[in-house]
């Protein structure tokens, strides 16, 4: 399978691995391998363990590419953020996912709306 190079391409890639994984929140992947949205561009974006938001290596393609992506879910969420995190994106996202999200396929929906997003904005 070819890396995902769009922010369109990578939340395609990140839906699918949810609908292969499952959903979750709390854990970007719990021990079920089940994902959060975050945890899915992660994966699905090829983040290591040492590569990952939490490293705060903004140089990083492939976290800049899941900070891109993030960015068409956060649009489509009301959190404020209250702080300057170095990925306000992803952030928004997993609080959105944590607080918002009531399930499996609100989550695909999500998905699908930041799908048409990115790809109408391509």
């Amino acid at each position: 399978m070819s890396e995902p190079q769009t922010p369109a391409s990578l939340l395609r890639r990140a839906r699918e691995l949810l609908i292969l994984h499952g959903w979750t929140t709390g854990w970007y992947e719990n021990v079920a391998g089940c994902h959060c949205a975050v945890g899915a561009l992660l994966t699905a974006a090829h983040v290591g363990p040492g590569e990952g938001l939490l490293t705060r290596n903004v140089d990083n393609p492939k976290t800049q590419l899941v900070e891109r992506a993030a960015g068409y879910l956060a649009d489509l969420t009301t959190v404020e953020l209250h702080n300057t995190p170095i990925y306000p994106n992803c952030e928004m996202v997993i609080q959105h996912n944590d607080a918002a999200i009531k399930d499996f396929d609100e989550a695909l929906e999500w998905f699908d709306e930041a799908i048409r997003y990115a790809e109408n904005d391509a």
